[in-house]
């Protein structure tokens, strides 16, 4: 099946929440044969992409001379019957991007492709085949319910993952590098601000501003 047209989030699933649902997807897959779900999961959230290009990455795209990730493939999911699916060049929008590879990134590639046995080409094959977007919606709502979190579908963590981004780093700019977009007013939909973030910036402007506390008496 074909991932349906995204409707748009209105909450952050955070970084906490995240770890609480990646936990929960691992005690439901590992040692079975969705476990590559589990990793799949990791993948995107660690290249701000979205679920085609997790699906769709290869051996060869970790650059561990280079320490960069080139996200260049993404998985097309047919709806009509007696069509394949397939992994074809570039991403949704443009012709791909690369990004740096963290060390969690490189150390979840390491442990998947040591356990699947993987040399080169796609890393997320279900017995030779593409893995279905069906069971990788099943299995992260599943694990998304389970785990009592109030989000659906698989767009939500490279919306989360980029929300993160920019809000560590305040960078438009940057971001719309780790997401692959040619116009940043795509990416100004991850440029939140948060209510945390609003009252840090204003604990940090009274530390500054509290010589001028004298001025009151004046």
């Amino acid at each position: 099946a074909r991932p349906p047209r995204q409707k748009k989030i209105s909450q952050d699933l955070t970084v906490e929440q995240f770890s609480i649902f990646i936990s929960t997807l691992k005690q439901d897959v590992m040692n079975t044969l969705y476990e590559m779900v589990f990793y799949l999961a990791m993948m995107q959230y660690l290249i701000y992409g979205r679920v085609q290009d997790a699906a769709g990455l290869h051996f060869e795209s970790f650059d561990f001379k280079n320490r960069k990730i080139n996200v260049n493939n993404k998985v097309q999911w047919v709806r009509r019957k007696g069509m394949n699916d397939i992994i074809a060049e570039g991403s949704k929008a443009n012709s791909g991007k690369q990004i740096e590879m963290s060390e969690l990134a490189a150390a979840f590639f390491r442990e998947w492709t040591m356990k699947a046995g993987i040399r080169s080409g796609p890393l997320f094959l279900m017995n030779g085949k593409i893995i279905s977007y069906r069971v990788i919606q099943y299995r992260y709502n599943k694990a998304l319910k389970k785990a009592g979190l109030p989000f659906t579908a698989t767009h939500i963590l490279r919306h989360a993952s980029l929300t993160e981004y920019y809000d560590g780093c305040k960078d438009l700019l940057a971001t719309a590098r780790v997401a692959g977009h040619s116009d940043t007013r795509t990416t100004a939909k991850y440029a939140k601000v948060r209510s945390v973030t609003l009252t840090e910036n204003q604990r940090q402007m009274d530390e500054k501003l509290s010589g001028l506390k004298d001025l009151q008496k004046s």
